[in-house]
């Protein structure tokens, strides 16, 4: 019975792990500063590739500004790994972003990138954490702003507020988590 209860708690544990680093995600999307700052821990590290290397902190306050700043963006996370040592954990999560930015001569650029995010979490009084964050790029393209969807039925101009992603928290997710409807 002991095994069996280890591996529920190793389960417990990833999974407390992974939704930190989904919940970074969201709070990049909805530009959250406090949910961003909430899945580390005070003294954490962040190291983004060639932009950024400093506390996670300062990241989060950087961030947030550029994110609100630019166009549409999401963050979303493929496969996720996650190797527990005892209080701390290790994770390398993939991901791909997409953001709408403007060029130098003005055009809209849509940007892909993917990327893998090493994550040492840290379960500090109980609490699972991120401790230290380093982003690696594997690929990206940048293409000229295309949006042939938005012509069509699902077209911009036929869908209500209530159906647009906002980055703050008028997003509709927070609405609807309030509201208790499924």
């Amino acid at each position: 019975m002991m095994q069996r209860d280890s591996a529920v708690q190793a389960l417990i544990d990833k999974e407390a792990c992974r939704e930190l680093t989904a919940l970074y995600a969201r709070s990049l999307d909805r530009c959250d500063l406090e949910l961003m700052k909430s899945v580390f821990h005070p003294d954490a590290t962040f190291e983004h590739a060639d932009h950024y290397n400093g506390s996670a902190v300062g990241f989060a306050e950087m961030a947030v500004p550029l994110m609100q700043s630019i166009g549409p963006i999401q963050h979303s996370l493929c496969q996720h790994i996650v190797e527990l040592e005892g209080d701390s954990a290790y994770g390398e999560a993939y991901g791909i972003a997409f953001q709408r930015v403007r060029a130098e001569d003005g055009t809209s650029i849509d940007c892909f990138v993917g990327a893998r995010i090493f994550d040492r979490y840290e379960r500090r009084d109980g609490v699972w954490k991120i401790a230290a964050r380093k982003t690696v790029v594997d690929w990206n393209l940048d293409v000229p702003t295309c949006e042939t969807w938005g012509r069509g039925g699902l077209g911009e101009a036929h869908l209500s507020e209530e159906h647009r992603g906002k980055k703050d928290r008028s997003d509709p997710l927070y609405a609807w988590r309030l509201s208790g409807k499924s």
